[in-house]
């Protein structure tokens, strides 16, 4: 129906959405008569700068070439990103949140680095080299999942082999593994404290059971609203989550999984945003962030990411940090993945 229409503009907010070219979505939108396109995004390269040329090519089709030619001239290189900007940067306007917003309260960033306690260290080494044993040819990308669940917490398991970022991994119960972690030490310690403050709490994880995990382990928690939006949330219901959670007018705790709450809800209720699993992808978990540090907030945001030291989180951290000193946005983070995950499985979580 629309695409019987010639439209003078097409305005695509939340562009990111249309970032890969073979799917479905980048195709129908692509198939728009219009005479101008206007691609909004905070992230325009979330894995690769293929994610550019989509954009580009839906904003002024041909510019960049084929995609054929395109991967060519362009791999996923820092020098490759640089070259292309000289073509990109005449009809990208770029503008941060403090360009428009001088008001925007204080954001506070805190990295709590954890170390391993000697059971949980004994147990990620023998995860790592059973899983490396197990499947020889895709043990690298296997073990690095299995790892990424240990550090979030010991008793999850991937449930399915649809599911192979582990989204949806179920809880295990383990008599040799503990419930109480020190990563869930410290969580918890963080939201006794909000909680007895009154605050609002945003809980930001890759699995979606680590709620659950959370409240199994506190028991002894002050007395809040909990919710939680992941990608089984209906997507009608998830506006209606975050009303109900920035209404309550005691302390609450929304937990979310970045992949569905990443973008498109303002949740300014929460003056405390905890990173309890780290992302590879350092633009999703920046978005994340952003739910609560943006126009419409009027107290100042404190963001913590927890994480273990000498571990898988530790490189996703390092990733993250090493994007961001590159100071341009059309950068690619995936240039580094084969030696991401080559340290990965080479740490050694130190023992007491």
């Amino acid at each position: 129906m629309f695409s019987a229409v010639e439209w003078s503009l097409v305005v695509c907010d939340e562009a990111q959405a249309i970032k890969n070219p073979d799917s479905n979505r980048r195709h129908a939108i692509g198939t728009l008569p219009r005479k101008r396109t206007i691609p909004m995004t905070g992230t325009p390269v979330e894995n690769s700068l293929l994610d550019l040329w989509s954009l580009v090519d839906f904003a002024v089709p041909g510019l960049l070439g084929t995609r054929t030619n395109f991967e060519r001239d362009y791999p996923d290189t820092v020098e490759a990103a640089r070259s292309l900007s000289s073509i990109t940067d005449p009809i990208v306007l770029q503008r941060k949140v403090a360009d428009v917003a001088a008001d925007l309260p204080d954001r506070i960033d805190i990295d709590l680095p954890i170390e391993l306690d000697d059971v949980l260290a004994d147990h990620y080494r023998s995860v790592r080299e059973e899983t490396l044993k197990k499947y020889p040819t895709a043990g690298a990308l296997v073990a690095t999942l299995q790892l990424q669940l240990l550090c979030a917490h010991p008793w999850l398991r991937q449930d399915s082999a649809d599911d192979p970022e582990g989204d949806d991994a179920v809880i295990f119960p383990s008599r040799s593994l503990p419930l109480m972690t020190p990563k869930m030490e410290r969580a918890l310690a963080l939201l006794r404290e909000a909680f007895a403050n009154g605050h609002k709490v945003i809980v930001f994880s890759a699995f979606n059971k680590v709620g659950d995990l959370i409240r199994q382990a506190g028991p002894d928690l002050p007395k809040a609203f909990w919710g939680a939006i992941n990608g089984s949330t209906p997507q009608e219901n998830r506006q209606k989550i975050v009303d109900e959670f920035s209404k309550e007018e005691a302390a609450a705790c929304l937990v979310l999984n970045p992949k569905a709450a990443g973008a498109g809800l303002n949740i300014t209720a929460a003056t405390i945003v905890i990173h309890f699993t780290p992302l590879w992808n350092p633009a999703l978990e920046a978005q994340a962030s952003a739910r609560a540090h943006r126009r419409g907030q009027t107290q100042p945001v404190t963001i913590y990411r927890l994480f273990y030291e000498d571990t898988i989180e530790r490189v996703m951290i390092d990733r993250s940090e090493w994007k961001k000193s590159l100071g341009a946005e059309i950068i690619p983070i995936s240039t580094r993945e084969t030696e991401d995950i080559r340290r990965a499985l080479a740490l050694e979580p130190r023992t007491r």
